[in-house]
């Protein structure tokens, strides 16, 4: 059910994935499967917080932070303070999100855990940048890249990579800005970033990169992302969880702002699910 619900997720069928998790919960927690129910809980979370149902996201993830904290599974802790770091950035929180994601970094880094560590420190990088802490920000997404690309999880480092992206941009560095986000523009116009933790956060960035440099790729961009994102919506059964997604969440909202901006209409061709 879990790995089902991972598949639905990449997908983009977010109601269906979830269906799957919750589930999953009440198997794990008729079995007596402490491990398996905090999966499970930390999997609706990441769901919960991709909807743009952050309280529902930190309930989620702070039960299962409880049940590892109670097993002793530290790896398992790590990734949950990853979590939740990642969280409370989306909540607006940088100092905080800074603090779970150091707290995670420090876990993972102990135990050797190379994809929670990358995870943690592109999470950290996220609200250092957001806090123009220009210099850490830039130091935790090269930390994060520099492990992806030693695991060999290209698309992965791609999300870290777009972050020091942004950094350019933001510093003024339109050239390297372009350097950095130009591997990720061949993924997003074929829409092959459904493992990202942020994708459409991805397609904002390289627009807006793609823009200043007057390249016509942004407005092919835009159309694509506009897409993805309202046939998304459109599997989403219920109207509050649908209407949360488009509007609670702030990389969502912009896309669709921009894509009103450029008169752009696109086609919805999927039903909820």
């Amino acid at each position: 059910m879990i790995n089902l619900g991972v598949l639905l997720r990449i997908q983009g069928r977010l109601t269906a994935a979830r269906r799957q998790y919750e589930e999953a919960l009440q198997l794990k927690r008729t079995l007596g499967d402490y491990t398996g129910e905090a999966l499970a809980l930390n999997n609706l979370g990441n769901i919960a917080a991709q909807m743009g149902d952050y309280p529902a996201a930190r309930l989620y993830f702070q039960q299962a932070l409880q049940i590892y904290e109670s097993l002793g599974r530290q790896r398992d802790q790590g990734m949950a303070y990853s979590n939740l770091g990642l969280l409370t950035f989306l909540e607006g929180d940088y100092p905080g999100a800074v603090t779970q994601s150091r707290q995670a970094m420090a876990i993972a880094a102990r135990l050797g855990d190379r994809t929670t560590l990358a995870y943690a420190a592109t999470h950290a990088a996220h609200a250092l940048a957001a806090m123009e802490l220009w210099e850490p920000a830039a130091e935790a997404y090269q930390q994060a890249v520099d492990l992806r690309e030693e695991m060999g999880e290209t698309l992965l480092m791609l999300e870290s990579q777009a972050g020091l992206a942004r950094i350019a941009f933001a510093r003024g560095n339109a050239a390297a800005a372009l350097e950095l986000a130009a591997p990720l523009i061949p993924h997003l116009q074929k829409g092959e970033l459904g493992s990202s933790e942020q994708p459409f956060r991805l397609y904002l960035t390289c627009i807006q990169i793609l823009r200043h440099h007057r390249d016509g790729r942004a407005a092919d961009l835009l159309r694509t992302a506009a897409g993805l994102l309202l046939n998304q919506a459109a599997k989403i059964t219920a109207v509050a969880d649908r209407r949360r997604f488009l509007q609670e969440v702030s990389a969502h909202t912009q896309l669709l702002a921009w894509a009103d901006e450029a008169g752009i209409d696109v086609m919805v061709d999927h039903p909820a699910e």
